[in-house]
């Protein structure tokens, strides 16, 4: 394929993905999509205004504390401390609200792609950011001023920082760094303790050969965290809110069965909730870690056990699911975590799998894979990679290391990425220049180049056989004096031209031994291999399943894209128009105190800056809230819990005038509004059993109590 059309059709998609991007940014005001497979989420009733109500409070009653309401700031702080900034701009709205969320969603759709980006080609990266961006799951709930898309924008960030600390200058350093951004965490969502394995699998694995330097940026993390939590804590005790922080865990402690199995059953059911997020997409993702467990033993299953970014996505997924299992309780925003990083799943492992069934030949194989020989240095033998633009057959020429991420890549690719990053540690500092092939010689590398004389660019011929044969260079003269040299007749025999003149040290041994010819690689030559009949056999099994799992993803995509422009094109605004209606009735039938009780009360006031209490959750009881607080008015969502008519009559009778549509949960799609008629003389009704559960002599209720 021309290069011209192949630069067109990159840019054409990435247009369609910035399109869809774009997208969620419209219609902000509107509800969460009625009549979606998630009708029944709360966080669209209230979520939005209980995470940010020290914001909202701050910039509209001048206090973020409402002593004995629900306060969880003090638990998850940094949504509403970013709310704040954000206001102080914008003024209280839920359109601001909400168009961060989706900015937090648009940093996660950037930060997945150069996540994937680091083991995979480019067109694997944009197929899972067109999975993500396309999804009617996710553009729902990133629309909403919910705490997921924050939290894996800080996971993701994390990530990316922890697959790079082997071409890190100062790996402690960043690790610090990423422990900072699990305390982030953890103070955005406390669940993101479930997602600690992911990011520990994530360093450990990509330091996996690095000696005590894994073991140090491991205890630099952890430390930066414990103390950046420790600190946060301290501050919460010192201000008397440890009761308030405290009450978030209190509420989100759900009732367990009293069966032993209850564990089972909870995993069951919150692993069949994956279905909420997609029908297709999700299964796919696990048809893929199923694939890797059947095929343990092969060399496409080894290297994504081995991928320190595969084996992080899986395992962010899994820990949302044991953290729904933990909680007996899965909401479909949950999922939206374990959604994005089944995507990123799906994608690297249908590009693992076409990888796998390439098995290419001659030139073009040794650009895609580079070629990873022995050369001598005025420091002594030192590794080299002429290395390749991986899915070409142009081949980038790379003088050091830390001018472009090709050596790791390459090591990565031949499977000796570990002895490479063991052996020599530093790989990413060295001197290790590398020359082009394919398209004739190549400029030799630049004169600040420490080794330029000795590295001469190279030309390499591909007989018809396979294998390739070295074309000698002469030595100019190395800064030492010192001539390096070369066999022209050796054969590249695998991936490794050895050099017969001057075989490596004792010491060096074994790192040359095993980089020498790596059999089980998937990037040696047919031909040279003892396996290579295993490799064939691989190509056309692997090419099926590739075909099939990157065909369903696309057909996902489409239809998902359909179903998202639906969403996107038909706004409905009923949550809105029925929080203004019910404003609107209360500012023109006064009834003493302006102030609202509702379950909804803290998005009602986000959209019209209406005082209001929850009547469901707080450190204080209900009752002693009426008494506190004095508010003239309640609502509710088309029925009444007979336990909150109970509180409320102990001081006041009820008079429902107002019902007002919204939404589309049959159970929740009527907000009803209730005068509060304090009891003359102040008295207080006494409770006895369940008489005050009932309507009342001076009630006006018109809707069931159950």
């Amino acid at each position: 394929m021309p290069n011209s059309l192949k630069r067109w059709g990159t840019l054409l998609w990435v247009a369609v993905i910035v399109a869809f991007a774009a997208a969620h940014l419209l219609h902000l005001r509107a509800d969460f999509p009625n009549n979606s497979p998630w009708y029944s989420d709360w966080a669209k009733y209230t979520d939005e205004g209980w995470y940010g109500n020290a914001a909202i409070r701050a910039h509209l009653f001048g206090h973020w504390y409402m002593p004995g309401d629900f306060n969880p700031a003090p638990a998850v702080p940094v949504w509403p401390l970013l709310e704040w900034v954000l206001f102080s701009v914008t003024g209280v709205s839920v359109v601001a609200a909400r168009a961060m969320a989706v900015g937090f969603f648009f940093a996660d759709l950037g930060l997945a792609y150069l996540l994937v980006r680091t083991r995979t080609p480019r067109w694997a990266a944009l197929l899972a950011v067109t999975l993500a961006v396309t999804s009617p799951f996710l553009y729902s709930f990133s629309r909403l001023a919910i705490l997921e898309p924050m939290l894996m924008a800080f996971l993701l960030a994390a990530l990316n920082l922890a697959v790079r600390l082997p071409s890190s200058k100062r790996p402690v350093l960043v690790s610090i760094g990423i422990g900072l951004l699990f305390t982030l965490m953890l103070l955005t969502k406390t669940s993101a303790a479930f997602l600690l394995p992911a990011l520990g699998w994530a360093m450990v694995a990509s330091l996996r050969n690095a000696g005590i330097v894994r073991w140090r940026c491991t205890a630099a993390a952890a430390l930066a965290s414990a103390v950046s939590f420790a600190g946060w804590m301290v501050l919460v005790m010192r201000a008397g809110l440890l009761r308030d922080y405290n009450y978030l865990f209190f509420i989100n402690k759900y009732i367990k069965p009293h069966e032993w199995y209850w564990p089972v059953m909870s995993f069951w059911w919150s692993l069949h909730g994956v279905l909420w997020a997609d029908r297709i997409l999700l299964p796919l993702a696990g048809i893929v870690v199923a694939a890797v467990v059947m095929a343990w033993r092969t060399d496409w299953s080894r290297g994504l056990r081995n991928d320190p970014v595969f084996g992080a996505c899986f395992l962010a997924a899994a820990g949302y699911i044991l953290f729904m299992t933990y909680q007996n309780h899965p909401q479909p925003r949950y999922y939206t975590v374990v959604a994005l990083f089944s995507i990123l799943v799906l994608a690297m492992g249908v590009e693992a799998l076409v990888r796998a069934a390439r098995v290419p030949s001659g030139a073009k194989q040794l650009a895609e894979t580079g070629l990873f020989g022995w050369w001598r240095s005025p420091q002594g033998l030192k590794p080299t990679f002429i290395s390749g633009n991986f899915g070409t057959t142009e081949v980038v020429p790379c003088y050091k290391a830390d001018h472009c991420g090709t050596t790791q890549v390459v090591a990565e690719k031949l499977g000796i990425l570990g002895e490479f990053e063991g052996k020599y540690p530093s790989a990413a500092k060295a001197d290790i220049d590398s020359a082009g092939v394919m398209r004739g010689l190549k400029p030799p590398p630049p004169s600040e180049s420490s080794f330029s004389a000795a590295c001469k660019a190279q030309r390499i011929s591909s007989p018809l056989d396979g294998t390739a044969k070295a074309v000698p260079f002469q030595n100019t003269g190395s800064p030492s004096g010192a001539k390096a040299r070369a066999e022209s007749a050796d054969k590249l025999q695998g991936i490794n031209p050895r050099p017969t003149n001057f075989p490596p040290p004792a010491s060096e041994s074994s790192f040359f031994a095993t980089s020498k010819v790596r059999e089980d690689s998937a990037a040696v030559m047919p031909g040279t291999n003892p396996r290579h009949n295993r490799a064939s056999s691989s190509k056309a099994w692997g090419l099926l399943p590739a075909a099939a799992l990157l065909g369903a993803a696309v057909v996902a995509a489409v239809l998902n894209g359909v179903w998202t422009f639906e969403y996107a094109a038909h706004p409905q605004y009923t949550f809105v128009q029925a929080a203004r209606q019910l404003t609107r009735y209360i500012d023109q039938h006064p009834n003493g105190n302006r102030m609202l009780v509702s379950i909804s009360g803290d998005e009602i006031t986000m959209m019209t800056h209406l005082p209001t209490l929850c009547d469901d959750f707080g450190t204080q009881d209900l009752v002693t809230k009426l008494a506190t607080y004095e508010p003239g008015w309640w609502a509710t969502w088309n029925d009444i819990d007979p336990g909150t008519l109970e509180d409320l009559h102990i001081h006041h009778s009820l008079e429902q005038v107002a019902s007002f549509h919204a939404l589309d949960d049959p159970e929740r799609n009527v907000l009803v509004l209730f005068k509060l008629h304090p009891l003359p003389g102040g008295v207080a009704r006494e409770v006895e059993g369940t008489n005050l559960q009932v309507p009342l002599a001076g009630d006006r209720i018109e809707i069931p109590v159950e």
